[in-house]
């Protein structure tokens, strides 16, 4: 994983109506060999949304837009602002040529994806206020600071795979006990109809 970019958000309150709501980040990526001779630069454009939402500092009844109480973590100072990254920032794919033969195997597929450093998952309630679908990815800004995104990327040779996908050993286990349970039991019962 490689450094990119950094962008800072300053949290202080703005004159209503003039806020930003949604923003396109474009990459250039441009690839090079680390044997000089072989292999051809290689670029891409990559473009990925990044929806945001002001938040009323106040809250609604003292629930945040993230659904967290006002003046209560990252809300302490009032209602964080909100930044979601879209989901085509995870492996976006793109060709590279690595050794310049014509009749080589090359170009292989590649997968870019891109992080940063508070990316975390939003609760639904944070996903929900910035127009995204349950499960978002992105971070949360405290109010009356700057916050600093150092986003990196991510390159691949298969596809990225998110770890909240992955079923966790102890739950497969525990499913897979409850269908030998399941089977033994159904067994038991044909036994005993004979």
């Amino acid at each position: 994983m490689t450094s990119t970019v950094s962008i800072t958000h300053n949290n202080f309150p703005i004159p209503a109506g003039n806020s930003l709501t949604v923003v396109d980040i474009l990459a250039s990526l441009t690839l090079q060999s680390l044997t000089p001779s072989v292999g051809a630069s290689g670029g891409a454009s990559i473009t990925f949304g990044v929806q945001f939402i002001e938040t009323p500092n106040g809250g609604s009844g003292g629930i945040c837009a993230d659904g967290g109480a006002v003046n209560v973590g990252i809300n302490g100072a009032g209602c964080a602002d909100i930044f979601v990254i879209s989901q085509n920032a995870l492996n976006f794919p793109f060709d590279y040529d690595s050794d310049g033969a014509v009749n080589g195997y090359d170009p292989l597929p590649y997968y870019a994806s891109f992080f940063a450093d508070g990316f975390n998952y939003l609760s639904d309630a944070a996903c929900a206020a910035a127009g995204a679908a349950a499960g978002c990815r992105g971070f949360e800004t405290a109010e009356g600071l700057s916050t600093t995104a150092d986003f990196k990327i991510l390159i691949t040779a298969t596809p990225y795979i998110d770890p909240r996908t992955i079923p966790e050993p102890g739950s497969m286990a525990l499913m897979g006990g409850a269908l030998a349970a399941l089977a033994w039991v159904s067994r038991r019962r044909k036994l005993q109809e004979i």
